[in-house]
C-alpha cells in the first residue's frame, strides 16, 4: 500500500455479483487505477467485490453518476449507506445525497440488484 492508502480516508463499496457485473466495468474505466482498490470474492454472491476508493471529491463526482446511471437502467435495486453505527437505505437518493453521503466518514455502501 502507498502512503495516501494508510493515511487518506476512503470510501468504501460492497457490490453483488449481478451489479458487478453491470458496473464494475465501468468503475474500471473512468476511475484512476491510485484512487481504487477492488478485491474479489468469488464465494459470496452478496457481497461479491469490495470496492476501496480514496475519498476525495474527483473520486466521488466519478463515482456516483455511474451509481445513479445503473440505478435507472435497472441494474441497482438497493443501496445501504452505514457510517459507523448508522444505516440508511439510499436506494432512492439524489445524487447530489449520495455525493454528500461519500463524504461521510467511514462511509459504506452495499449494493445490490434486488
Amino acid at each position: 500500500m502507498t502512503d495516501n492508502w494508510t493515511h487518506n480516508p476512503r470510501v468504501n463499496l460492497r457490490l453483488s455479483r449481478s451489479v458487478s457485473a453491470a458496473i464494475l466495468g465501468d468503475i474500471k474505466a473512468l476511475l484512476p487505477n491510485e484512487g481504487i482498490q477492488i478485491f474479489i470474492n468469488e464465494l459470496d454472491d452478496e457481497n461479491y467485490a469490495t470496492l476501496e476508493c480514496q475519498q476525495n471529491d474527483a473520486i466521488a463526482a466519478l463515482l456516483v453518476p455511474i451509481i445513479v446511471v445503473w440505478r435507472q437502467l435497472g441494474y441497482i435495486g438497493q443501496i445501504v449507506w452505514q457510517s459507523g453505527q448508522i444505516t440508511r437505505d439510499v436506494t432512492t437518493a439524489t445524487q447530489f445525497q449520495l455525493l454528500s453521503l461519500m463524504k461521510t466518514p467511514l462511509a459504506l455502501f452495499i449494493i445490490r440488484q434486488v
